[in-house]
């Protein structure tokens, strides 16, 4: 729960308003070591990261081993959980040093501390609130029951309606009103609002303790929402609606007089084979030649480039002049139409020779396509492991083929 827990710090610290949402993660964390077997609510509080639209972006909170966490450093036991780091009610700082980092270990001692926190660490002798004086000083008597706390509270309140409000604990209370995306006053999200309306309470809270401020700003429902206000205003400017365009996937034919290469590389990795394929066809779509190409070992990039390098030569060799060649590898058309020159690039040769034969065609144009544009040359790469090492040259269309060349006579995708 823990890895869980410092997941979310590191999320919520990429989050625009990091001090307030800090202080939510630094509640839950309270939470999660003083009550362990509530471990499976915590995991629904837990589920909260940045913010988005004034709304809370979810996302799924597993108890896993700290090793599989970032920020993780020399963990001895791989399967710690949260009980291993807390020690008479409070975290063990040199367990902590010992398997993070020192910006997530500040991140995790440096909550929200009570006096009631501070009794339990003797560094006080009274745990009660150094403002009311109440019998003990919690989170939530800070956030939420002290009478400055309250004060504000119904300052905000009387602007909307929240039934309830005073009755909850701590864990359901965060959870209903932070996850609330109800809209509150003045248009704004209630999940903004009581977000801006704790992290005051208690800057207004320390200002009075350690600064000897006055208490509360006069209408300090103003100071809250003109912050949230422009939070939002700042933090979600409207941008321009983006144009949505309808893309076809299905191979378009090329202009009467011209053809079309289409070339695919293909890579087993369990045993790390690659292959190639390629189909050269007509205005019509009718089929022209096609190879496959089995290359023993290599990478992706080696199996789509020597893919280019057959295709070009196959049309080479049918005295073709204008050709249109399409690969859904978008790394092999970029070196192909770098113009600066390429000496120490491990397929330097067989790049150059592919520039050499383009020009040698004359016209020709290359392109990167959808993969789902180029299911032919796929599916004739996939099927080189079935075949010896070399080329293999096909004059017709193969008939495992012939469902794929139909969709792509008739356009479909």
């Amino acid at each position: 729960m823990i890895a869980a827990g410092l997941r979310a710090a590191e999320l919520l610290l990429k989050w625009r308003a990091s001090d307030l949402a800090l202080q939510i993660l630094f509640c839950i964390l309270e939470v999660i070591h003083s009550h362990a077997h509530q471990r499976k609510q915590m995991s629904e509080l837990l589920q909260m990261a940045e913010k988005d639209g004034g709304n809370l972006l979810l996302f799924a909170v597993t108890e896993e081993p700290l090793l599989h966490q970032e920020g993780v450093l020399n963990s001895h036991d791989l399967e710690c959980t949260v009980d291993s780091f807390v020690e008479d009610g409070w975290w063990d700082i040199d367990k902590l040093r010992d398997a993070l980092t020192d910006e997530l270990v500040q991140k995790v001692i440096g909550k929200i501390l009570s006096n009631e926190h501070r009794y339990k660490r003797q560094l006080t002798l009274d745990p009660s609130c150094s403002i009311c004086g109440g019998s003990s000083e919690t989170i939530l008597h800070i956030l939420r029951e002290c009478p400055q706390a309250k004060e504000v509270w119904r300052a905000i309140l009387l602007l909307l309606q929240v039934p309830h409000f005073f009755q909850h604990d701590l864990q359901p209370w965060l959870s209903c009103n932070i996850l609330n995306k109800n809209k509150g006053c003045v248009g704004l999200p209630w999940n903004t609002i009581f977000g801006f309306t704790y992290w005051y309470i208690w800057k207004w809270r320390n200002h009075c303790v350690f600064n000897n401020e006055e208490a509360l700003p006069y209408c300090p429902q103003n100071t809250i929402l003109k912050a949230a206000k422009e939070w939002l205003l700042h933090a979600y400017v409207s941008q321009p609606k983006k144009l949505e365009v309808l893309v076809s996937l299905a191979w378009v034919p090329p202009d009467v007089g011209w053809f079309k290469l289409n070339v695919d590389g293909s890579r087993r990795f369990s045993s790390g084979n690659i292959g190639t394929g390629g189909v050269l066809r007509n205005y019509n779509g009718n089929w022209v030649e096609g190879f496959t190409a089995s290359l023993g070992q290599g990478q992706v990039l080696d199996a789509e480039i020597w893919g280019l390098f057959f295709g070009l030569k196959l049309a080479v060799a049918c005295n073709i002049s204008h050709l249109i060649v399409e690969m859904d590898f978008a790394l092999v058309v970029q070196l192909i139409q770098m113009t600066d020159p390429i000496l120490f690039h491990p397929l330097t040769g067989v790049i150059m020779d592919c520039r050499h034969m383009m020009v040698q065609i004359g016209m020709c144009r290359l392109h990167h396509i959808y993969c789902k544009k180029n299911c032919v040359a796929d599916c004739l790469a996939y099927g080189s492991f079935n075949r010896d090492l070399g080329l293999c040259i096909y004059d017709v269309a193969r008939n495992w083929l012939a469902s794929l060349l139909a969709d792509d006579v008739l356009g479909l995708s």
